[in-house]
């Protein structure tokens, strides 16, 4: 699954902590404004939505 068609950042609750991008460097990165984004075309297994969605202190990546 794509990871860009199956998440979304809430942008207005996100704290910018780089949590996910640290975490997860393959699926996240900073833009260059601190704005966290999804990257494009990357795959990621059914299994592990829940723990990446888990890594965001304040449950700022939601499924789309």
């Amino acid at each position: 699954m794509q990871a860009d068609k199956i998440f979304k950042i809430n942008h207005g609750i996100c704290l910018k902590c780089g949590g996910c991008v640290a975490a997860y460097p393959e699926i996240f990165e900073f833009d260059e404004n601190q704005k966290i984004l999804i990257k494009e075309n990357v795959e990621i297994k059914s299994e592990d939505l829940e723990k990446i969605k888990g890594v965001c202190p304040v449950a700022a990546i939601i499924e789309k």
